[in-house]
């Protein structure tokens, strides 16, 4: 199989034909104005502009639609299965792209660097989302998105919150006891090992 030839191009629709040829004509009267400033003033002057003015960027329009729709009859008798290699080819660039992607490092928690037990948040969402998660999983056997977990956190009570903030703070301080407990164990073995 043989290289074959690009797809033809569409043409572009009356408007944007209209704000190419615009554009540098309202960027001198107006050098002031930001792009988005210069794209609502061009869309406001095509939306008052009369079908006789609008008619040039029209016929310009259906001239070359008129054009293209004959090449891309010709172009899909020349190559009948042309949108099948090219979702192929767009299968494969990004597949070659992902695979050329070095896999994301995962960050590593403290307790990896340093063996030290991590602090949840105060603020009580970790021990929600977690314990939501262990529930669904045991009564359903599927497991729940980051999205659908999030959506129940925001729908939580303001006392609910109260009560999962209370509960991260007593786990937090028990984390901090055992944190304690293994630093100076820790402590301990290094004297043990030295003498």
């Amino acid at each position: 199989m043989g290289e074959r030839e690009a797809v033809p191009k569409k043409p572009n629709q009356p408007y944007i034909r209209f704000t190419v040829a615009r554009r540098p004509k309202l960027k001198e009267e107006k050098p002031e104005l930001k792009g988005t400033e210069m794209m609502s003033t061009m869309g406001a002057e095509w939306k008052d502009m009369d079908e006789e003015a609008r008619k040039l960027y029209v016929d310009e329009y259906n001239l070359e639609k008129e054009a293209f729709d004959k090449q891309m009859a010709a172009y899909e008798a020349k190559y009948p299965n042309w949108k099948e290699e090219e979702k192929a080819l767009k299968e494969a660039a990004k597949e070659a792209k992902n695979g050329k992607k070095a896999p994301a490092k995962k960050a590593a928690s403290k307790k990896e660097t340093t063996g030290a037990i991590k602090k949840r948040s105060e603020k009580g969402a970790a021990l929600f989302k977690l314990a939501l998660r262990k529930m669904y999983e045991t009564e359903t056997g599927k497991k729940l998105t980051a999205a659908q977990v999030n959506t129940q956190w925001k729908g939580v009570s303001a006392a609910r919150t109260v009560e999962y903030a209370s509960l991260a703070e007593e786990l937090n301080s028990v984390i901090e006891i055992l944190a304690e407990e293994q630093e100076s164990e820790t402590e301990s073995e290094q004297t043990e090992t030295e003498d």
